[in-house]
């Protein structure tokens, strides 16, 4: 196993897939699948991965996967910049987004100035606790990815 699968592996939980139908073994194997028939890219940088997935010829969903907890938001969005900046330098997709029912981390993510908030999927998450959560919505396209970068 690489070292991304191994980080997506065990930090893969089939909560976040959303799908009682499914085993956890079974999301793992798609998303094998789908990196190996290039549906799908993971990108690595430290201990995080950046798992990025096709929605369609321009929109792109990204998951997060990392090894510890300690100090994820903040080495995400410091993380997140460069390989959102690669990842559209080297694919077609004009917008990725992601989602996260952490709202401490929405706000994070909203004040970056790089990602936008995108909104709210009211009580559209089931949590571990079988709780419906809220899911926050951020996003970035390749023009703003690209005028972000130029300030820097």
């Amino acid at each position: 196993m690489t070292k991304i699968e191994k980080i997506i592996w065990n930090n893969l939980d089939e909560i976040i897939f959303q799908n009682p139908n499914i085993t956890k073994e079974k999301v793992f194997k798609n998303i094998l699948n789908d990196l190996e028939n290039n549906n799908a890219l993971a990108i690595c940088d430290g201990d995080l991965v950046f798992l990025f997935k096709a929605e369609t010829p321009v929109l792109t969903r990204m998951h997060l996967f990392s090894e510890s907890r300690t100090g994820l938001k903040r080495r995400f969005l410091e993380s997140g910049k460069k390989v959102i900046k690669y990842f559209f330098d080297n694919t077609n997709t004009y917008k990725v987004y992601g989602m996260s029912p952490d709202k401490r981390f929405a706000r994070m993510v909203d004040v970056s100035g790089f990602w936008k908030n995108e909104g709210v999927l009211t009580k559209s998450f089931k949590d571990k606790n079988n709780n419906y959560v809220d899911q926050y919505i951020f996003g970035v396209t390749k023009e703003d990815c690209d005028e972000f970068m130029r300030k820097l």
